[in-house]
């Protein structure tokens, strides 16, 4: 891909944030453009062509810092039984293309924006809303809140002496995977693997949630060990965050999985059947396949 057809578009995106645009006549944004500190790149969903350019002469940047911070005005937010026809069969139409559905998605009660028009849900550090209009160039917008967490834990099966977790990228494939293999799943809101993504894989189990509504913790005889499952989207960028989160577990001695998810998709494009036998080898996972790649099928 030549450097002409996206780089001035990539500069525009703010340092440590990603955007997609169309490319060319594309009728979709599938090119997705990345500011990252040390460079400009590129990858094309629909052609399958990249680019990169490194940045030269460049100034330190904090990108820790938030561009900017968006609250959440809860004044705004309206169940969805309480959205108007044409905002309702809009949502509708956007979960379709994203191969989800109410009911999947039901038990974490999401809600309504009238203010941003966006689908949110609201967790334990985070509150995340997806546009739904389309127009907007952040498809998925974290609100400021305070504490927050870098990522969103969907919390399943623990099984004898571990604790599977499947890391993804959005918060769709995150709740695809817990509903229909009832394992845990964890968001990382993207494809950066933070320091605390890495301190929260690498911490002791607990128990799942009791009859008064806390997490039983477990007795230090009994601790579980979270293994991670790498199930990042079948593309460029899913693959550099596959490779980030592999070797910062190895320097750390932690065991972890990879699912390879076929070229283009992402693993909530996976249907039910799909997803099941995808992750069924977790019901056996041993200390001599500590490393070991399983691939998905699409057919």
């Amino acid at each position: 891909m030549h450097r002409s057809e996206w780089l001035d578009l990539a500069k525009r995106v703010p340092v440590g944030q990603t955007r997609r645009v169309r490319h060319g006549a594309e009728g979709r944004p599938n090119l997705v453009l990345y500011n990252n500190p040390d460079s400009w790149s590129a990858y094309c969903h629909s052609c399958k062509t990249s680019g990169f350019v490194r940045k030269e002469y460049l100034e330190p940047v904090d990108t820790s810092v938030p561009v900017y911070k968006k609250y959440l005005d809860t004044r705004d937010l309206v169940s969805l039984g309480a959205m108007s026809d044409a905002d309702f069969k809009r949502l509708v139409l956007l979960l379709h293309d994203k191969c989800m559905s109410l009911p999947v998605m039901s038990k974490f009660n999401p809600l309504y924006n009238k203010g941003d028009e966006r689908l949110v849900f609201r967790f334990d550090g985070v509150d995340i809303g997806r546009d739904c209009t389309g127009r907007s160039p952040a498809k998925w917008l974290k609100y400021h809140k305070e504490p927050s967490k870098d990522y969103v834990y969907l919390q399943g099966r623990i099984c004898t002496g571990y604790e599977p977790i499947v890391l993804v990228e959005d918060l769709f494939s995150a709740i695809k995977i817990n509903h229909y293999t009832g394992w845990s799943a964890l968001c990382c809101l993207g494809t950066r693997i933070t320091d605390e993504i890495v301190r929260f894989i690498a911490s002791p189990s607990e128990l799942p949630i009791s009859t008064t509504g806390a997490p039983q913790r477990l007795h230090p005889q009994e601790r579980l060990e979270r293994i991670a499952i790498a199930a990042f989207d079948g593309d460029l960028a899913g693959r550099d965050a596959e490779r980030s989160l592999v070797s910062r577990l190895a320097l750390r001695g932690l065991g972890y999985r990879t699912v390879r998810i076929p070229d283009g998709l992402d693993p909530k494009h996976l249907n039910h059947t799909q997803l099941i036998e995808t992750f069924k080898f977790l019901e056996n996972l041993n200390d001599n396949d500590s490393c070991q790649d399983h691939n998905s099928s699409s057919s």
